[in-house]
């Protein structure tokens, strides 16, 4: 009996690493295992579970490779080794330069938040919000760096660089996703031909404003 749960557990193993991404269901449906079962195998193995489609998907820690920010995607479903997606928010702000609005949380998640993320860190002890230009932006509830990430925004702010466009500002960023070997020179002619006329010194400024360059 031992040996046979043993080769079961093997061959669902396979199968796992093979599909790369599953649900419970689909675990449960070939190994005829019931649905604790497949959890407590879940468990032992670490797997992954998405932080979008209600963390219905799962991926084990040797297939998943995740991005510098700790974030993997597979035809659309996403995982981070950071948690739920309100940890890895947390995450994302906590290690950002200046922090971050929701819509550059939205490119480096690559989902779209609901609309209603601005409540979820309303008072919250995990980070702290601040409106500007009727947006919030989100920073570290660290003392420390809170206090370094709102005196490089002012400072960044009183600058005379200029920054692109919302709109643009995020094809920038998903061009530099698809494309992190891109030199400034790259990037930009990549962002032209999206049709969008942009100058050098605009992308860069944006690439600084995130400390990404």
């Amino acid at each position: 009996m031992r040996l046979l749960n043993i080769s079961k557990e093997k061959s669902l193993l396979n199968f796992f690493k093979k599909k790369q991404v599953v649900t419970i269901q689909s675990l449960m449906e070939f190994s005829q295992l019931s649905l604790n079962s497949v959890k407590r195998r879940l468990s032992s193995w670490k797997a992954y579970s998405s932080y979008d489609y209600n963390r219905s998907y799962y991926v084990l820690p040797e297939v998943a490779k995740f991005n510098c920010n700790g974030i993997w995607e597979n035809h659309g479903v996403y995982f981070s080794q950071h948690g739920t997606l309100k940890q890895t928010i947390v995450y994302l702000v906590n290690n950002s330069e200046l922090g971050l609005a929701r819509c550059e949380l939205e490119v480096l998640l690559g989902i779209t938040l609901d609309k209603v993320f601005p409540s979820y860190f309303k008072d919250s002890f995990l980070l702290n919000r601040e409106l500007e230009n009727g947006r919030y932006i989100y920073f570290s509830k660290e003392p420390e760096v809170y206090l370094e990430q709102t005196q490089k925004r002012k400072k960044f702010q009183r600058s005379q660089a200029k920054l692109p466009r919302d709109e643009n500002a995020i094809i920038i960023l998903v061009e530099l996703i698809k494309h992190p070997t891109d030199t400034l020179v790259q990037l930009t002619k990549r962002v032209r031909r999206r049709g969008i006329t942009i100058t050098i010194d605009k992308v860069r400024n944006l690439l600084q404003y995130h400390g990404l360059f």
